[in-house]
């Protein structure tokens, strides 16, 4: 390649000088293309992450205000309290911070209280205190002195999870990071209604002498639904199948005592230490997480009757609300634990993306995440990291929070899905199929379902809309025909009227009808009835399907 070069004779220094300056206009031409390329490349990451996904942003911090050693924080409209001192000082702090929003929660729960209270004696709230550990009723005298709420309205607010009844779903999953590094992670949605989903409240709690914990919960609660310490043990309780015994409390709420565990243990030994002896009051599972030890452990609560459940080299445990042990329940043919199961075998819960993927599942009929889902979480404790999203139903379809809780810095980890949000309020029942019809107690459910010698049935239907909650059985029933006709051969018709009875379970949704008062001697037991309808509405209908028959039991 160099035969037709042609050799000059070109003094040294001048070939040195040109040199040099070639040099420096070849740094040049390669620092601006690098500049060029950088940019080039965060613009591609750009549009990649625009068009592919969420990147984090920065959360907005609406407010700052503070009172004594507290702090509260409006991020993205949630507030975020920190709180340190007695526990006293801290339920003060509490009160003055978040003074109009304990006020307004407290007017919108009031029926709620009359409720509860119509179902307890008189003396329920001296039996609560006698329940409640001095430093939480020291917390509870200073929420209401900071916030001038009655104590006792603060004090059955921390028992409201015991007294009226909800749902959730805790998943621990063993996950390895970029660097081979093994962790765990702490999943949970937290499923209630009654109006709670407008109220999320994220607490850090100092107290003096104890171990730092973040609290996730209710607005007026000293309670927490989830949370997470400083040593990384991590926290969620689920109900599961019991109800209230004696229809009186006799244990302290899992909502305290959670917090308990938070505020003085700091291993898994540590907390079963605490555990013994606890007894539940209702059916409960409780999932317990520790980041330091990388394990992890599902306590059933079936009262006294306390069952271990573990890892056993799997990568995933996990509880809906049936109880999680063999012995207490073999089944496990709760749908939500099955879309667990299925993400779980399939190694998909293998990243913090891959827990808010199944949390974030509607399923086909009632998924893990539903129309009760308010509070979507996820504890990353060994990165001292939470991730979060509030709403008023299916939660893990709202904003995700990222909250390092080292730097006490909070960020957009993912936007929400406003198309599935919509969605949840523009759709409605129309056509419902009838897919049974059983007397009152003969259920295909756990106990063949409420018992009387009132002339009362059920029909279950078919559909059921995943994007809403309980309500689209109400409002397709006020919308609907309001009669029914029992026919069989030979006999006279009976008629039947619908009640504002509803069944609305994972695997069994359906109205009550009640034979007209006229009718109940026409009625033959053991005899089948078929099922027909006169469709009032053009829009909302009853549609019979073939073969589906109502039989009376004999009087016993």
């Amino acid at each position: 390649m160099f035969q037709n070069m042609e050799v000059m004779n070109i003094p040294h220094e001048w070939i040195g000088r040109n040199l040099m300056i070639d040099a420096k206009r070849n740094k040049c031409k390669k620092r601006w293309l690098l500049s060029i390329s950088i940019a080039l490349f965060f613009v591609c990451c750009g549009l990649f992450l625009k068009i592919n996904g969420d990147f984090e942003s920065p959360a907005q911090v609406e407010k700052v205000k503070r009172y004594g050693k507290g702090e509260l924080r409006i991020i993205e409209g949630i507030p975020f309290l920190k709180l340190s001192g007695s526990y006293y000082e801290m339920g003060e702090q509490y009160g003055v911070l978040l003074k109009d929003k304990l006020q307004k929660i407290y007017h919108e729960v009031l029926p709620y209280k009359a409720i509860i209270l119509s179902k307890q004696a008189d003396d329920i709230y001296s039996k609560l205190e006698r329940l409640t550990s001095d430093k939480f009723i020291y917390q509870l005298e200073g929420m209401s002195a900071g916030s001038g709420l009655l104590y006792n309205d603060l004090l059955l607010a921390l028992y409201f999870g015991v007294l009226e009844r909800g749902g959730c779903s805790s998943i621990l999953a063993k996950i390895r990071d970029e660097n081979d590094i093994l962790r765990i992670v702490h999943g949970r949605n937290f499923d209630y209604g009654k109006g709670m989903g407008k109220y999320p409240v994220v607490v850090e709690y100092q107290p003096d002498g104890e171990w730092k914990h973040i609290a996730i919960g209710t607005i007026a609660s000293a309670g927490i639904a989830e949370g997470m310490n400083e040593k990384g043990i991590t926290i969620s309780g689920n109900l599961a199948p019991g109800d209230l015994k004696n229809n009186t409390v006799q244990n302290a709420s899992p909502d305290i005592f959670f917090r308990e565990i938070l505020s003085s243990a700091s291993s898994l030994k540590e907390v079963d230490a605490l555990m013994k002896g606890y007894a539940s009051d209702v059916g409960n599972t409780f999932t317990i997480g520790s980041g330091t030890e990388t394990d992890g452990i599902i306590y059933d609560m079936n009262y006294d009757n306390v069952k271990k459940n573990y890892f056993h080299k799997q990568n995933c445990l996990f509880a809906t609300n049936g109880y999680v042990h063999k012995d207490l329940n073999p089944e496990k043919d709760d749908l939500r634990y099955q879309i667990i199961r299925g993400y779980a075998d399939d190694g998909k819960i293998s990243t913090v993306d891959g827990m808010i993927e199944v949390l974030s599942d509607p399923g086909t009929s009632f998924g893990v995440n539903n129309p009760s889902t308010i509070h979507a979480i996820v504890f990353d404790p060994q990165q001292k990291t939470i991730y979060m999203a509030f709403n008023t139903k299916f939660a893990a379809w709202s904003q995700w929070l990222k909250y390092d809780w080292g730097k006490g810095s909070v960020s957009v980890y993912k936007k929400a899905d406003e198309d599935k949000l919509q969605n949840t309020s523009r759709v409605e029942l129309t056509g419902v199929h009838i897919s049974g019809a059983y007397w009152n107690g003969h259920l295909p459910i756990r106990g063949g379902g409420p018992k009387s010698k009132q002339p009362f049935f059920w029909v279950s239907i078919k559909e059921w809309l995943k994007e809403k909650n309980a309500e689209q059985l109400n409002e397709f029933r006020e919308r609907a025909a309001k009669e029914m006709i029992l026919k069989a051969e030979d006999l006279p018709d009976i008629k039947a009227t619908v009640t504002k009875g509803m069944i609305a379970m994972e695997n069994f949704h359906g109205f009550m009808f009640e034979i007209n008062e006229e009718d109940v001697p026409k009625m033959v037991p053991n005899t089948p009835y078929t099922i027909h309808f006169e469709n009032t509405s053009a829009v909302y209908k009853w549609i019979n399907e073939e073969g589906i028959t109502l039989t009376k039991p004999e009087d016993k």
